[in-house]
């Protein structure tokens, strides 16, 4: 503890103290104990081993049940989080993609569904772009509240969508985390959205300025 300004401080520590996370790239061969869900499962919704599969089925964020969703910590207000996404969504209520969790209620999702890519925040579409058939990576750039998604062909330059700025995702309780989603909003569904792989990283506070 220090004293400053007449006041305690106590662990005065900043982040370019912290020595920098090593990246992580997860190809799910398993599914490693860092991912969560929202409440638990009755039956497990997803399978591994080629890449990560999360059954559509109805239930949804924004709702009390438990969605096709895992997540991880985002562990500093600074990150790189992408996949890539091979789904082929074959009716309007299927959609999957990348998702931006504090809880049920302020949540950001980065989705392919049948009219192309959407970013929604609760059921507000943000911004939209249409998509060649065939596998997408999705991305997220988060800096502090800036949240910047983009999109990229399996061996393409990213290309950004929107930029939100998230006050509604400043933690209370809880922290945010970052993962993957797939939903059939409420209609029975056999289909499954592949995850081929995920990244995430925390660029170094001296130089978290780009991606």
């Amino acid at each position: 503890m220090t004293w400053r300004d007449g006041r305690p401080v106590f662990s005065p520590v900043t982040l370019e103290d912290v020595p920098p996370r090593p990246p992580l790239h997860d190809d799910f061969s398993v599914l490693s104990a860092d991912w969560s869900c929202l409440r638990t499962p009755r039956t497990p919704f997803w399978t591994t081993g080629d890449g990560l599969r999360l059954r559509l089925r109805p239930e949804r964020l924004g709702e009390r049940g438990t969605p096709s969703l895992l997540v991880r910590p985002q562990e500093r207000p600074d990150c790189d989080a992408s996949t890539e996404l091979h789904f082929a969504p074959a009716a309007p209520h299927e959609e999957a993609g990348l998702a931006v969790v504090l809880d049920d209620d302020a949540h950001l999702l980065l989705v392919r569904t049948t009219e192309g890519l959407l970013l929604r925040r609760g059921p507000d579409v943000l911004a939209r772009t249409g998509l060649s058939p065939g596998p997408v990576r999705l991305g997220v750039r988060v800096r502090g509240l800036t949240h910047t998604f983009a999109h990229a062909g399996p061996d393409g330059a990213w290309r950004d969508l929107a930029t939100v700025e998230a006050d509604f995702l400043i933690p209370l309780f809880t922290g945010v985390q970052v993962g993957l989603y797939a939903t059939s909003h409420g209609r029975p569904s056999t289909r499954d959205a592949r995850f081929a792989w995920f990244d995430l990283s925390y660029p170094h506070p001296r130089n978290s300025s780009g991606r």
